[in-house]
């Protein structure tokens, strides 16, 4: 089972520091990508490895719909 996570509806001034300490309450990150601009324009993507699938599954029950900086967050798996 996947360890990752992909969070959707970022708002463009969120950093990787951020989402660490945000995700960190989650387990453990082992890594983070903000996927990059497109034509100019954030695609407010990031692509989260946790520490296990037990913390992913974690991290989208208590991030999921969570809101920062206004903006309402989509945490979700990598579709099969």
């Amino acid at each position: 089972m996947s360890a990752y996570v992909y969070v959707d509806g970022l708002a463009s001034s969120v950093s990787m520091e951020v989402l660490i300490r945000l995700f960190s309450d989650c387990g453990t990150v082992r890594s983070i990508d903000i996927l990059p601009k497109i034509n100019g324009e954030s695609l407010r993507i990031a692509k989260v490895q946790m520490g296990s699938a037990e913390e992913a599954n974690r991290a989208i029950e208590i991030m999921n719909e969570a809101t920062l900086n206004g903006k309402v967050l989509v945490v979700f798996k990598e579709p099969d």
